[in-house]
């Protein structure tokens, strides 16, 4: 990153929308169903272990394979959300999880599993360099060029910048997913 900076990948542009109105969720549902993958996020209540928030970054490709990321976040606070939340995941699109595996306990209990949960960064990561730390601020450091450090936003009292980090976070995930799946050996 230090010698050859142009060598690295950059980032695409941070877009995010917080998906309070019917209109805003369904331009989400219809964006997203045209991406070519969806990275997805939840963000929990410890006391209570529920879902507060789930973030989907769609990955969209053009016709001459420019990438580009949109990110949508839906705060779970009624079974209107609740509805949407199930609706996009069950869109055919690939889904990507960061170390899924707990985002996907707390989706079952809500009866909201995503159908094809094709990629984990955190898991494939692990294939590649197993020694390797595998949180996603590593991961993001690792892939991209341009990067900052974004998780001490969860710590805020302010909700919109606590969905904004939520939306962070897949998108994070979108963008390691995209260069994992353009850098990795074939192997």
């Amino acid at each position: 990153k230090v010698i050859n900076p142009e060598k690295w990948a950059e980032s695409t542009p941070f877009t995010w929308t917080f998906c309070d109105t019917q209109s805003k969720l369904d331009a989400a549902y219809e964006d997203l169903s045209t991406a070519f993958a969806i990275a997805e996020d939840i963000e929990t209540f410890k006391h209570n272990l529920a879902i507060r928030c789930v973030a989907f970054t769609g990955v969209f490709v053009d016709s001459v394979g420019n990438i580009d990321t949109r990110s949508y976040v839906i705060a779970i606070n009624s079974s209107f959300a609740l509805a949407y939340l199930r609706k996009i995941n069950l869109l055919p699109v690939p889904k990507i999880f960061q170390n899924g595996k707990y985002d996907n306990a707390y989706l079952l209990r809500y009866n909201a599993a995503p159908a094809n949960w094709l990629w984990d960064t955190a898991h494939l990561f692990h294939s590649h360099y197993s020694e390797l730390p595998k949180d996603l601020a590593f991961l993001n450091a690792f892939h991209l060029r341009k990067v900052v450090y974004w998780k001490d936003l969860a710590e805020t009292n302010d909700l919109f910048e606590y969905y904004k980090y939520n939306a962070l976070d897949s998108w994070a995930t979108a963008n390691v997913w995209v260069q994992q799946m353009l850098s990795m050996p074939d192997w």
